[in-house]
């Protein structure tokens, strides 16, 4: 198969810039210690409001002055409003 010049040019420009958007992403991904979601659990969705911290959903401040905020997501609202 016969390639133009133009056609090379353009066809390594493109493998390369691929190349270097991936070594960026992975370097990026290891400096920031990026890693999949693991451990995940889950709650019976017939018992979650009363499975803590969802029975008592609100926003409550921490004792080192960051705030927790719990809400129970449903179908179209979310609880408390």
């Amino acid at each position: 198969m016969h390639l133009h010049k133009f056609e090379k040019i353009w066809l390594t420009f493109g493998m390369i810039s691929l190349i270097v958007f991936l070594v960026i992403i992975g370097i990026t991904a290891f400096r920031s210690h990026l890693q999949p979601a693991g451990g995940m659990n889950t709650v019976n969705p017939q018992t979650v409001e009363k499975t803590a911290p969802f029975n008592h959903p609100g926003v409550y401040q921490k004792d080192d002055g960051t705030y927790e905020v719990v809400i129970l997501a449903k179908t179209f609202a979310y609880a408390p409003r």
